[in-house]
């Protein structure tokens, strides 16, 4: 039990049950990427910045800092249009979008940071199928990183802008739970048509 525990906090699969791959929720963040017009990843850009210091800031246990950023995050989202996307990136768009503001919906200003960090679980789903599928042109690498004991022990992914671990699942509790399981370099500007 001690050594299938020390490997599942590697994120590594389970020696227990090892039909379940303890990254088998992340599939949809390794679909092939789509082309799209770099006025959409410019667009993203403030999203992506957005979440990852609301990220940050649940690291930090910053109450404060996770509503503001959050709600820079709701606006952001809100401000894509996406009337030049294609079908195939509408697509995509359409319903990740839909689960980030269903998570960003209500009043931040009175929940707590647990339901806070709830909600940055369903963001961080949303965001790995966007940088996943569209990518990112930000000027240094993001990072997918996992913790197993994240959520009530469900596990739980999210990006980050560094390689060290600092999880917003936890902050100081645990604050260095978890691994970097994927990278994401950035796009070059002459994506898309």
């Amino acid at each position: 039990f001690k050594i299938d525990s020390s490997l599942q906090l590697l994120a590594k699969p389970s020696m227990m049950n090892p039909e379940e791959d303890a990254t088998h929720d992340h599939a949809a963040h390794e679909l092939p990427a789509v082309d799209v017009q770099v006025e959409f990843l410019k667009a993203l850009d403030p999203v992506y910045k957005a979440y990852l210091k609301a990220g940050q800031a649940l690291a930090g246990d910053d109450l404060a800092a996770a509503r503001r950023t959050l709600l820079t995050l709701r606006t952001a989202v809100e401000a894509i249009d996406p009337v030049t996307f294609d079908q195939q990136a509408l697509d995509i768009w359409t319903p990740s979008r839909k689960q980030i503001t269903d998570a960003l919906d209500g009043d931040l200003q009175n929940v707590d940071i647990e339901d806070l960090r709830t909600r940055f679980g369903t963001l961080s789903q949303a965001l790995l199928t966007i940088v996943g599928r569209f990518g990112h042109v930000s000027s240094t690498p993001l990072y997918r990183a996992f913790c197993p004991m994240a959520l009530d022990n469900q596990g739980a992914r999210w990006l980050q802008a560094d390689q060290e671990i600092a999880n917003p699942y936890f902050g100081a509790a645990m604050l260095h739970c978890g691994s970097i399981e994927e990278t994401y370099q950035p796009r070059t500007t002459e994506v898309g048509p």
